[in-house]
């Protein structure tokens, strides 16, 4: 009886130990350069086991240039499994170096395991101008990096992405290849609408490039069309709340086909309740 108690015990415990061990989890991060506004980062947190997001894990932002590292924030992971850090001040690490590793890491808990993600990203400057030029509205960009010298280079040949933020999204507008000289320009819509004010606000970004990763500026402008709040009608576009006619007739006819084959199943359905019913009885009385 002692040995079995004793192996009970062994079981059970080696059982909980096993319950108990934390979970391995996996950190994938995107930081945003924004100049003088410092950088954005974003932390996307998920289980190794079902790469499901995990929810309410302390994420700590850091960054790295030379020997030098800074604490940039801590962020709480939401429902999505996402942290994230804006506006972090590196001010400290560009006076050190023009390259930099970033970095995302959750210290641990009983229930999930430490871990951490880096990414390594240069410097990369965007001067984002408006200026109307010969009555033409122009977005105007120069963009500088530096080399391994520390001397400021121009970004030739680059892309960098055109936007205007809406409601949910941003809408783009071009994009510009630089020049050796790092500049770039491109043409503006005239008929954008915007607020009663008139402003729009200008996104100049680079994305996903191999040695600076995203980096971005803004600036506002006065070149939409002013949209009157007392306004009666608005055109119909993705923009206003009235959606363009073949979206809407495209809608319809997506839903009546679909309540049609709805209509068709019960249909068929009740046809073979009817038909699986039993005849009458045969009657051998005569």
């Amino acid at each position: 009886m002692k040995t079995l108690a004793t192996l009970i015990l062994i079981t059970t415990a080696i059982f909980s130990a096993v319950a108990q061990d934390p979970m391995a989890i996996a950190i994938e991060l995107v930081a945003t350069q924004k100049g003088d506004q410092g950088i954005d980062m974003k932390a996307t947190v998920t289980d190794d086991e079902n790469s499901e997001p995990v929810k309410g894990l302390t994420i700590q932002f850091s960054g790295t240039a030379g020997e030098q590292t800074v604490a940039l924030g801590e962020a709480t992971t939401n429902e999505l499994g996402i942290a994230e850090l804006k506006g972090g001040n590196f001010d400290a690490l560009r006076k050190v170096a023009h390259a930099f590793t970033f970095t995302a890491t959750f210290a641990g808990n009983e229930n999930y395991e430490t871990n951490h993600a880096s990414v390594d990203l240069a410097e990369v400057a965007i001067e984002l101008k408006a200026e109307t030029i010969d009555s033409v509205n122009t977005v105007i960009v120069n963009v500088t990096s530096w080399n391994e010298k520390g001397e400021a280079v121009p970004f030739s040949e680059g892309e960098v992405k055109v936007y205007v933020p809406r409601m949910f999204s941003l809408l783009p507008i071009g994009d510009i290849t630089t020049d050796e000289d790092g500049y770039g320009e491109l043409k503006f819509p005239n008929d954008l609408p915007s607020s009663v004010s008139g402003e729009l606000t200008i996104v100049a970004r680079i994305e996903e490039h191999e040695t600076f990763g995203n980096a971005e500026t803004s600036v506002v402008s006065n070149w939409g069309v002013k949209v009157d709040a007392q306004a009666s009608k608005l055109p119909r576009a993705l923009w206003s709340p009235d959606a363009p006619l073949w979206m809407v007739v495209t809608f319809v006819v997506l839903m009546v086909g679909v309540w049609y084959h709805y209509g068709l199943i019960v249909y068929e359905l009740i046809k073979v309740h009817r038909l699986s019913k039993p005849t009458d009885p045969l009657d051998f009385s005569e």
